[in-house]
């Protein structure tokens, strides 16, 4: 390893082009090595210099392929009224070998990405195959069309979920699928509730006992 240390702005993270698809398969991969037990990643520690507001390291170590670093994350919600991102932050990945650092780079695409990857693998192996809504809670991913529509084709409607007011109807407009429809972003879990589809219940294998 040289001396030098690789400095990657967010436009240049965002030069890379990286496919979802390969976003979400790198993420479904970390999750299995993470599974069986071959990742070290402690609780995330923060401060929080206001109610809502945060920031976290979240340090991590994958065996394969192997990679160590750190993820130094904020979100301060008043940060839309000053003109300002809402989350943004750094990583920094090490050398496995010598500790050394070897990049600095913004993490406001990544974490993008890796949010909604998260989704898509969680949805691939636990969403129910039959529905026919997709609720988003937090509609800042909801510019990210290409993971829904790699990773929920089975969807025909969105129901965004947003808590703060300022880009609801913005982001709406942006989570318009292709076909179906989109309900207006909403301030309550409640009508999420509703929509929750009904389960017969599971035929008795056998006579039932006292």
């Amino acid at each position: 390893m040289g001396s030098e240390l690789l400095y990657l702005s967010r436009a240049d993270v965002e030069k890379v082009g990286l496919p979802m698809a390969e976003v979400i398969a790198a993420v479904e991969a970390v999750f299995r090595e993470k599974g069986e037990g071959r990742v070290e990643m402690p609780p995330k520690i923060g401060v929080h210099p206001a109610p809502d507001d945060f920031l976290h390291a979240m340090p991590a170590y994958v065996a394969s392929p192997r990679a160590a670093g750190i993820k130094w994350v904020g979100n301060f919600i008043k940060n839309q009224a000053r003109g300002l991102p809402t989350i943004s932050g750094l990583v920094m990945l090490n050398d496995p070998e010598t500790g050394l650092p070897m990049a600095i780079m913004d993490c406001t695409w990544i974490t993008a990405k890796r949010t909604g990857a998260a989704s898509a693998v969680a949805g691939k192996y636990l969403a129910i195959k039959d529905a026919a809504w997709l609720a988003i809670i937090g509609c800042c991913t909801c510019r990210e069309r290409t993971w829904r529509r790699s990773a929920f084709p089975w969807r025909r409607s969105l129901l965004p979920w947003r808590r703060s007011s300022g880009r609801r109807g913005k982001a709406g407009s942006k989570c318009r699928p292709r076909s179906g429809s989109i309900r207006r972003p909403m301030t309550s879990f409640m009508p999420c509730r509703r929509m929750l589809p009904r389960r017969a219940p599971p035929e008795s294998s056998g006579s039932e006992t006292s």
